[in-house]
């Protein structure tokens, strides 16, 4: 082997090496959105912390906690602003700590990503027909949180939402 491909092999190995454990809920999760960093201080019973993936887009974060069968999905997904177009019927104000958020149930609408490109589009987390809905904005981050759990669920995690400046 050529030394610069032992030094590419060797460097991956250390970057492997220095990842730590899975995530527990007190934690950052690491997920970065522009400079701020978000952190879930509770996530409901029904999702461990240990199942954390993360996907990186551009302007956009997406974190995914799943029960230990995979039958209950929470994605958390943030961003500057909200660029999707998503057209919804029934949706509700909610309050979600000091402030508010908007809940709807996912119908199985289409939703344009005008600011992805289709390759992204296509790897992302996406709401599945049926699952519960949050957005709301704090701190200057447009947040989404769904997936198949009740609202007290979805809103007790949002309100447990804090940014930190990085």
């Amino acid at each position: 082997m050529k030394r610069i491909e032992i030094a590419m092999l060797l460097s991956l190995l250390l970057l492997l090496c220095a990842c730590g454990g899975p995530a527990t809920q007190e934690e950052k999760s690491a997920a970065k959105n522009g400079q701020d960093y978000t952190t879930v201080l509770t996530l409901p019973d029904s999702v461990t912390s240990e199942s954390l993936a993360m996907l990186e887009l551009p302007n956009r974060v997406q974190e995914r906690w799943r029960s230990e069968d995979g039958s209950i999905r929470l994605v958390l997904e943030t961003m500057p602003s909200n660029t999707d177009v998503i057209h919804t019927e029934d949706t509700e104000t909610v309050k979600i700590g000091d402030g508010e958020g908007t809940l709807y149930r996912y119908a199985g609408e289409t939703i344009d990503y005008p600011s992805l490109d289709a390759g992204a589009v296509k790897g992302m987390y996406k709401p599945e027909p049926g699952d519960l809905v949050l957005e709301w904005e704090t701190d200057g981050v447009y947040c989404r949180l769904f997936g198949n759990l009740s609202r007290e669920e979805l809103t007790e995690t949002a309100a447990s939402l804090r940014v930190e400046e990085n």
